[in-house]
């Protein structure tokens, strides 16, 4: 029996929800060991990948989308992407100041620990919404109208690919 082939599909880049989620993980672990040097070295490392996704998705993915999705169904508008991508880059810009800050002054306390995670918990509830909606609509809508050699190419000029995908565009 030969090995199962891989096949290429637009939900694939759930895999790269899971690795950011995975990083964003890790800041919190060294957020909780009092590391605020390296919370920080892999918060900006998560702001700069989401950065690159978001741009992937609103330059490459969601043009498609509109053009082919008719009628775009209800939930799946094209701007609650958009909106739901600034909120997190907002933020993103906040965890990345409040925690920048902390860094420059040495006055990190466990009550900032707590009051950020708090806000971590938002979050995180807005990114299991945001990527339940991609995968729901965006991603299901465009595996289902593209075919292998379309997601290819819009694949090859992404800059969030998953690994086990790379190799086969």
């Amino acid at each position: 029996m030969s090995p199962a082939k891989t096949v290429i599909s637009v939900r694939s880049l759930n895999k790269v929800h899971q690795d950011l989620n995975e990083l964003f993980v890790r800041h919190q672990i060294y957020l909780m060991r009092r590391d605020i040097e390296g919370a920080l070295v892999i918060l900006r490392e998560l702001h700069e990948k989401y950065t690159l996704h978001i741009h992937d998705e609103e330059a490459l993915l969601l043009p498609v989308y509109k053009q082919k999705v008719k009628p775009i169904p209800p939930g799946g508008a094209v701007e609650f992407y958009i909106q739901e991508h600034k909120k997190i880059k907002r933020m993103l810009d906040e965890f990345v100041g409040k925690v920048a800050g902390w860094h420059k002054k040495d006055t990190f306390t466990p009550l900032h620990l707590v009051r950020l995670f708090d806000l971590h918990y938002t979050f995180r509830d807005l990114l299991n919404h945001h990527h339940a909606r991609e995968d729901t609509f965006l991603y299901r809508w465009l595996d289902r109208l593209l075919n292998t050699a379309d997601i290819k190419a819009i694949f090859t000029k992404m800059e969030q690919i998953p690994d086990n995908i790379k190799s086969l565009i």
